[in-house]
């Protein structure tokens, strides 16, 4: 939370992820999360527009500033380490996240953030120029295929109970092997 964050935008955001806990994204109502934070309905609307709102904020302060911060410092694979941390860690709460689908889906909000830090490391690094793709493809269409990548991978990986039993470290060397080897590698 920056300094001028307000603290009352975290009771909300914890009072969401409290009630996405017990029940479906679709139930919760405006007046549960703020009834939980002990705040009124205008103070929520101080912060938020709506409880869609609430997830974008939580994945921009808790996953993407961090990355944003360890890619501008040459750790990229940190950045990566902690968003999968971050995820694995509240496997449940994404699972249910991830169940909202249409305008404002968490998918769609998830790829945003992703887009973002690869851009900002495929920049950092001048990928593209350095393959000598720039005529071929863009900053930003490298971007959003490896973002849509990493966004499939965290959905196989989180909304099956099953899978969410591999460890971090294992799925980041599967994202490894699928990233760093081309398409050819694979079905040859």
């Amino acid at each position: 939370m920056t300094k001028r964050e307000s603290p009352v935008k975290q009771q909300l955001a914890d009072s969401f992820f409290a009630l996405l806990r017990e029940q479906p994204f679709e139930r919760i109502t405006i007046r549960m999360i703020t009834e939980r934070a002990g705040v009124t309905r205008p103070t929520f609307y101080t912060h938020f527009h709506d409880k869609h709102e609430i997830y974008e904020w939580i994945l921009q302060t808790q996953v993407f500033d961090i990355a944003e911060r360890l890619i501008e410092d040459d750790l990229g694979s940190e950045a990566l380490k902690i968003v999968f941390t971050y995820f694995h860690r509240r496997a449940d709460l994404f699972a249910r996240l991830y169940q909202i689908t249409g305008q404002n889906s968490f998918e769609e909000a998830l790829s945003r953030g992703m887009v973002r830090l690869f851009r900002l490391s495929i920049r950092k690094k001048d990928a593209v120029a350095e393959a000598g793709l720039a005529s071929v493809i863009s900053e930003d269409t490298l971007a959003r295929y490896y973002a849509n990548s990493l966004v499939f991978i965290l959905r196989a990986w989180l909304v099956d109970p099953r899978a969410r039993t591999i460890p971090v470290d294992d799925v980041l060397a599967a994202c490894s092997y699928v990233f760093s080897h081309s398409l050819t590698d694979i079905l040859y």
